[in-house]
């Protein structure tokens, strides 16, 4: 089993991502996210700590590992790798705990989902940019996602984060709400911390409870929505918009760049 770094901070539970150098989001990265899920809630000292979930040097995660994503052989192979990366980010959104993302620097793409999956987000100064650019590599966003994306962002601006692909400083996700605290880097765990403790541990299954309602319609979505290949199936519709012939060709493009 591969397990992130775990430490128990002043009351709080801070899970440090560490697949790769840059924490990309292949295969790796989701078997990593998930043994350590596994791991948490096996580990009776971790029951109700909260969660704080940050990166490594100055990436949180720069989103899906687009060698990886490009390689695949078939529109099945890649339904398949949709479906599981969607459970894995409607995991973390449906954790019964308090999650804080403490965004350490760029959080581009799944890497910015992973935030936005968390209760609260947090991000340094510095350098770091966020932003959804999965339309300008030929993806449409499969079921769980976007309905993460719907609970989390700002009505306002929900149509242009999510199709625009444009990547915001650190100063303008704070401005637009898509951050909700910026903090020096030195400052940023421990104002996270705090964030996530705010909840006293006496009202900590009220707090859960209370997430779950919040959550609710989201989850009902979610739950009707067919994973049959139709129209409606916002998976299925995500993988034939990366199988397009426009979407295959902006996918390559954008690897022989990197």
């Amino acid at each position: 089993m591969t397990v992130w770094p775990l430490d128990v901070i002043d009351g709080a539970l801070v899970m440090t991502m560490k697949t790769g150098k840059v924490n990309a989001m292949g295969m790796q990265y989701w078997k990593d996210l998930n043994e350590t899920l596994d791991h948490i809630e096996s580990e009776r000292k971790y029951d109700k700590l909260p969660l704080v979930i940050t990166g490594q040097g100055g990436f949180f995660t720069p989103g899906l590992d687009l060698k990886e994503v490009s390689s695949m052989k078939s529109p099945e192979e890649t339904l398949s790798f949709v479906r599981m990366i969607g459970k894995s980010f409607e995991r973390v959104f449906l954790l019964p705990r308090r999650t804080v993302a403490a965004v350490n620097g760029h959080a581009i793409a799944g890497g910015y989902v992973i935030a936005l999956c968390c209760d609260a987000r947090i991000m340094s100064k510095g350098n770091g940019r966020v932003g959804l650019t999965e339309v300008l590599v030929g993806l449409s966003y499969p079921t769980r996602v976007m309905e993460i994306c719907r609970t989390r962002l700002p009505t306002s601006l929900l149509l242009e984060v999510t199709t625009v692909g444009k990547l915001y400083t650190a100063d303008e996700a704070y401005e637009l709400n898509l951050m909700e605290e910026l903090v020096p880097p030195e400052l940023l765990l421990k104002h996270a911390i705090k964030r996530a403790v705010a909840v006293p541990p006496g009202s900590y299954e009220a707090y859960i409870n209370t997430k779950k309602q919040t959550l609710a319609p989201a989850v009902e979505r979610i739950a009707s929505i067919p994973e049959d290949k139709s129209i409606n199936d916002g998976d299925w519709m995500s993988v034939k918009s990366s199988w397009s012939e426009g979407g295959r060709r902006q996918l390559q493009a954008i690897v022989s760049k990197l």
